[in-house]
């Protein structure tokens, strides 16, 4: 186990360095948390084995990967940037502010954010050296994880707001229109069937 050496939130883990790390002493590490999730002081950061090969210097090294702050941080962390729209989204519908421009100008922002992770793919969980051995076992971020954070929230808040619901109808069918995989297809499926 690989403890974290502070309290905070990660905001950056360095992968390639864990890779060439991992490939170095032979390893396969575990990274348990992604960026933007807490961790408390202590408590394990990363699993790493076979333990014969782990020495204080690779948990050091590999604890030096891993940044931990008192905020989260938009850096690496995707569910922090879409955390933030979907804050301001939800504000503005709010009765005491009644802005339903600003949360449809959100719920756009959030369409053109998905669109991209769908582009660009997700990456893999599993990571292998050049010689095709695995070397890291990632948490990254879901596009099925990244859509929930983008509409649960403002479809819950939208009830009875017809052009808001409306609109995520529309964003929703123009990213069944350019999705790249059945899991995309399926999670905006299941959007736009709870809408």
């Amino acid at each position: 186990s690989i403890p974290a050496p502070k309290g905070g939130y990660v905001q950056a883990i360095g992968t390639h360095a864990l890779l060439r790390l991992a490939r170095k002493h032979d390893l396969v590490i575990e990274i348990l948390r992604r960026p933007g999730q807490f961790v408390i002081v202590g408590r394990p950061l990363m699993h790493a084995w076979p333990s014969a090969q782990v020495n204080d210097e690779v948990i050091e090294a590999a604890a030096e990967e891993v940044v931990v702050g008192p905020k989260r941080t938009p850096t690496q962390d995707v569910e922090f940037s879409i955390g933030a729209l979907v804050e301001i989204a939800v504000r503005a519908l709010s009765p005491g502010i009644n802005d339903p421009r600003t949360a449809l100008t959100c719920i756009d922002r959030l369409a053109a954010a998905l669109a991209h992770l769908m582009r660009a793919g997700v990456r893999p969980p599993l990571i292998h050296d050049e010689d095709g051995g695995l070397r890291l076992i990632t948490n990254p971020t879901t596009f099925e994880g990244a859509i929930d954070a983008s509409f649960n929230q403002i479809r819950q808040a939208a009830n009875g707001h017809v052009v808001i619901l409306t609109r995520m109808i529309g964003v929703l069918a123009e990213l069944a229109e350019i999705a790249v995989s059945e899991e995309q297809r399926s999670a905006v499926t299941r959007h736009g069937d709870m809408v």
